[in-house]
């Protein structure tokens, strides 16, 4: 007979949740953080700090001009990552500009106009009278 409920032993083990991309995105914003933590004792750390403690222009900077390593017989040699510098490009267009509306489109049946009806007709009553 199934039973419902909490098992033990089940799930992931506490502590062990997205650690790898958690280390990882600390390593890259170590220093940031750092001052973050020294002079916010107490507080709330927002978004506004964070980007206070950043060049944000070279950041964005940087990511407008990615490059991936790419590894060869003669050595590794840098190409640009265009992924990447267009995502940056494209959520800064975005910001700026607002997002493009999304056209959309009906028709009826076999590609034709929609057909509108104005009035309902009244049904008949059983009786015979109208």
């Amino acid at each position: 007979m199934p039973r419902g409920g909490k098992r033990s032993g089940a799930g992931r083990p506490n502590g062990t949740g997205n650690i790898i991309q958690r280390t990882t995105a600390l390593k890259q914003v170590e220093p940031e953080i750092r001052i973050i933590r020294e002079s916010s004792a107490g507080q709330a750390v927002t978004a506004a700090m964070i980007l206070a403690a950043v060049d944000e222009n070279g950041l964005w900077n940087q990511l407008l001009m990615a490059t991936s390593t790419i590894p060869t017989k003669e050595g590794p040699i840098e190409v640009p990552d265009w992924r990447t510098r267009l995502n940056a490009l494209q959520y800064l267009t975005d910001r700026r500009d607002g997002k493009p509306r999304q056209a959309m489109e009906l028709t009826g049946s076999g590609g034709g106009p929609i057909q509108l009806v104005h009035s309902v007709p009244r049904p008949a009553r059983l009786d015979g009278n109208s």
